[in-house]
């Protein structure tokens, strides 16, 4: 106790020798420690401020105290701020397909990403997203696009990136050959090229995957036969008559489908290959429902063809390289019921 007793007088007295330089050294801490505290609650209000950016827009609206509200909100329910934006001046809107080159979540924030992008002006942007609530950032950068090895599949999706203004090595390309549900179920790609919306659309979402999907003519594609009947031409020239009657037996079908689907769902359930290819009645259920619209529309009959559509096949085979030279109409295709 002795020692401590003489410890604390010897550190007042030098306390009180140097109380000037004590004094200082205490304020210099003083205001230390206070700024410390400042620095966090201004980090701690900034992500607080983040979040709600992300969460809501909002229009401040400061009034004088002599202000008309009743005029005011008269104003407001009047249509004069609600009109359309007429066609030039929404031309005027700069609408861009961009590449997000790096992703990264902003720091003190739960829900904002931080993106930088490639908009085609060779000058990188910044932009904020509340996003962050579904997505990580390591998700946004280089998908994956698996496909069945086809020249064909790479020349749809150089397509398809063009049309968005974008480019085809934007995205890495694997070759899984025609395993693509398989590629997906498994993560191995992000996407695949090739499968069909009536078949592996509706398996994946029976086995509790969430689908996305998309038309390939709404992005640049033109519009094709997705299954075509192939004669040679003996065939079609000696045995005509034949190949009409197999035509007009398939519309007959066809008609019979779209009067009684069930029955019709019925017959291909009861004659399955089921020991080598078993179906799926919840999968082919939803397979017929989604192609018996496809198969006939009010513009296109069941079986029909056109010129037109050949030839812009055509056009776009030859642009993209995978044809030489462009065959005639004639050579492609032939409308036996209409002869």
């Amino acid at each position: 106790m002795n020692n401590l007793s003489y410890l604390i007088k010897q550190g007042i007295r030098s306390v009180w020798k140097n109380r000037f330089m004590s004094f200082a050294s205490l304020c210099i801490m003083t205001v230390s420690l206070i700024l410390v505290g400042m620095s966090a609650i201004v980090m701690l209000d900034c992500g607080i401020i983040l979040d709600n950016v992300s969460d809501k827009n909002e229009i401040s609206v400061y009034l004088n105290d002599d202000a008309d509200i009743k005029h005011i909100g008269e104003v407001l329910k009047s249509n004069t701020l609600t009109e359309k934006v007429d066609f030039d001046t929404f031309c005027k809107s700069d609408f861009r397909a961009v590449k997000v080159k790096a992703c990264d979540a902003v720091k003190k924030s739960e829900k904002l990403l931080r993106f930088t992008l490639d908009d085609g002006t060779g000058v990188d942007r910044q932009i904020l997203s509340g996003i962050h609530k579904w997505y990580e950032p390591e998700d946004l950068v280089g998908k994956t696009i698996g496909y069945a090895g086809t020249e064909l599949s790479e020349a749809l999706i150089r397509s398809i990136m063009a049309y968005v203004g974008a480019d085809s090595s934007d995205v890495e390309m694997i070759d899984v050959g025609f395993d693509l549900m398989s590629s997906m179920t498994t993560g191995n790609v992000d996407a695949t090229i090739g499968c069909l919306v009536n078949h592996e659309v509706p398996q994946m979402e029976e086995e509790g995957f969430d689908v996305n999907w998309f038309e390939l003519d709404d992005y640049g594609v033109p519009t094709y036969y997705e299954g075509v009947f192939l004669a040679s031409d003996d065939a079609i020239e000696n045995d005509a008559d034949m190949l009409r009657a197999f035509l007009r037996a398939s519309a007959k079908g066809f008609e019979d489908v779209k009067a009684d689907p069930a029955a019709a769902l019925r017959t291909l359930l009861d004659n399955q290959n089921e020991e080598n290819f078993p179906l799926s009645e919840t999968v082919e259920t939803e397979s017929l429902n989604t192609l018996l619209p496809m198969m006939e529309t009010a513009d296109a009959a069941f079986l029909s063809q056109s010129e037109a559509c050949w030839q812009e096949n055509i056009d776009w085979l030859l642009d993209q390289g995978l044809i030489d030279q462009a065959p005639a109409i004639s050579d492609v295709m032939v409308d036996l019921l209409a002869e």
